[in-house]
């Protein structure tokens, strides 16, 4: 039996062969040819008949909330707010309550060109091709949501982006609309039972000053307050002191005797009798280096004012070996100081304890008063804010691009279904030229036997 040598017979069995495979697709390259050229025509005539699509969009801002009588003033609630109006946004538009209105009011049941030469479509048959003609999309980061109309006429493509817009901001209007109206009548009316709450409470206040004399009462409070005040700021500076002269006491004894570490001490070095036999020390210095250079060091005057300088030296020392004993009088003033400061704090708090016993009722009636007046003040500042907002824009979307009529189309793409039918043309044309070469090798019963 021959073999073709495109592919291997092995007992009457073909088996594939990627050298016969490349010699069949040579021999055959005019069928690949033919069959690419006929899926080329084939994706061309299949373009030319699909209709052109039109692209339009409208674009709509969201943006900050500020005519919300009810609106909250935390930051954090608002953003959350605002993600939850945003995703309900969306999820209307698709709403099939709210297309039915927008294919009823912008008349396009009957519109020729959108119902394709049905004459007039149903509601519902309008409502799907909505649906199957409009998109909308959120943008990432800006607050803007994208409608976007697609149709084989662009004045339809246009008029679909903006139909869903306008009705959709029509709608909007007149639902913020109502609930304005609904807040309004609400805050009227919490205004008016807390004017009544607010009159009751200062009138209760007012009964108990004239019958417990209460005036009296807020002017000692007052007085108390700023004592207690004054006497704490007092002992808490001579605590300061207490701790500081304390910590240098023990640092003195420790080195009693010693000058050097003496004199390392803040108290001791900052005493006035220790400064004063520095600066004179210093002075007796500075004397002698001018009298050095005038005089040699034997001379009675070197050595008068030398003497003198032994003499502040001992004297220094006298005074830094005496300050132990000062600072530890200095330490026990200042413990008795703070014991006394710490005496009078507390009998003037027990006497603002007493004073508070005596003033709780009056205390309870004056914070139901400025409680009550500050709720009255936020439902009057809630309705100024609703009477301004009656005379502006009542939502908080507008229309930031209108719907623009197309003027190219954006599909389909013709050189993507030229390629596509080209492509599709090779697979067959190699599948065909493949398949032709394996059966041309079969061998036949005959030969076999």
């Amino acid at each position: 039996m021959k073999d073709t040598g495109e592919f291997e017979n092995e007992g009457g069995i073909r088996k594939f062969s990627f050298r016969g495979a490349g010699r069949a697709l040579r021999e055959k390259a005019w069928l690949i040819a033919l069959c690419a050229f006929a899926g080329l025509f084939i994706g061309l005539g299949y373009a030319a008949r699909q209709a052109a699509i039109f692209r339009s969009i409208a674009v709509i801002e969201i943006m900050a909330d500020e005519t919300n009588p009810l609106k909250s003033d935390d930051p954090r609630a608002q953003d959350t707010g605002q993600q939850e109006v945003v995703a309900t946004i969306v999820a209307n538009f698709r709403s099939r309550a709210f297309l039915k209105n927008v294919v009823e009011k912008h008349g396009l049941r009957s519109c020729p060109a959108f119902a394709g030469g049905a004459g007039e479509l149903s509601t519902e048959e309008a409502i799907d091709r909505v649906l199957g003609s409009t998109r909308v999309e959120i943008r990432k980061g800006p607050r803007l949501i994208d409608i976007t109309g697609e149709f084989s006429d662009p004045q339809t493509a246009q008029r679909l982006a903006q139909s869903l817009a306008d009705e959709f901001l029509a709608t909007l209007m007149e639902q913020r609309a109502s609930t304005s109206r609904l807040a309004v009548k609400y805050l009227v009316d919490e205004a008016a039972n807390l004017k009544a709450k607010l009159q009751h409470s200062e009138e209760a206040l007012q009964t108990y000053k004239e019958l417990h004399g209460s005036l009296l009462v807020e002017e000692k409070q007052e007085a108390l307050v700023a004592k207690l005040k004054t006497q704490k700021a007092q002992l808490t500076e001579a605590k300061a002191v207490r701790l500081r002269l304390e910590a240098d006491y023990l640092k003195a004894m420790e080195h009693a005797g010693d000058v050097r570490e003496l004199l390392g001490i803040a108290a001791v070095s900052e005493h006035p009798s220790v400064l004063e036999c520095k600066q004179q020390i210093t002075s007796l210095e500075v004397r002698i280096a001018e009298l050095s250079l005038r005089y040699p060091d034997k001379h009675p005057k070197n050595l008068q004012v030398r003497a003198q300088l032994l003499d502040a030296r001992e004297a220094l020392r006298a005074a830094v070996l005496k300050m132990p004993e000062l600072i530890r009088a200095s330490y026990e003033e200042a413990v008795v100081t703070e014991k006394s400061f710490e005496a009078a704090l507390k009998e003037q708090e027990n006497a603002a304890l007493l004073l508070n016993r005596q003033a709780l009722p009056y205390n309870v009636l004056f914070r139901d008063v400025e409680t009550d007046r500050a709720l009255y003040e936020a439902i009057l500042k809630r309705l100024r804010e609703a009477d301004i907002a009656r005379g502006v824009e009542l939502t908080n979307l507008r229309v930031f691009e209108p719907a623009i009529l197309p003027s190219e189309p954006v599909g389909p793409s013709r050189v993507k279904l030229s390629m596509l039918g080209l492509l599709g043309g090779l697979l067959v044309g190699a599948a065909l030229s493949l398949g032709l070469g394996l059966y041309r090798g079969v061998p036949s019963r005959k030969s076999v036997e």
